[in-house]
């Protein structure tokens, strides 16, 4: 398979993944641009520090991100943050 053809079907899946993502994991992925903590996005949420986590844990897999740098990088594509 090309490079190219690779990287363009890697990036519709991407996207289609994207589309997922619910309000809450959105609002929480932009406070992850801003380099807030789980426990700083709790507070402002009035959430637990664990609902956080698990929406944090959302965030990679319907990305497929292996860290909080690949969110980011998603944050920025939709314009988040």
């Amino acid at each position: 398979m090309p490079i190219i053809y690779k990287q363009y079907h890697q990036q519709k899946i991407q996207d289609e993944q994207l589309k997922e993502l619910t309000e809450r994991e959105k609002e929480i992925l932009s406070f992850i641009v801003k380099e807030y903590t789980s426990d700083d996005i709790a507070k402002q949420l009035l959430i637990s520090k664990k609902t956080v986590d698990n929406h944090r844990q959302y965030l990679l897999e319907k990305t497929g991100c292996k860290s909080t740098v690949g969110l980011v990088k998603i944050a920025v594509k939709l314009g988040i943050g």
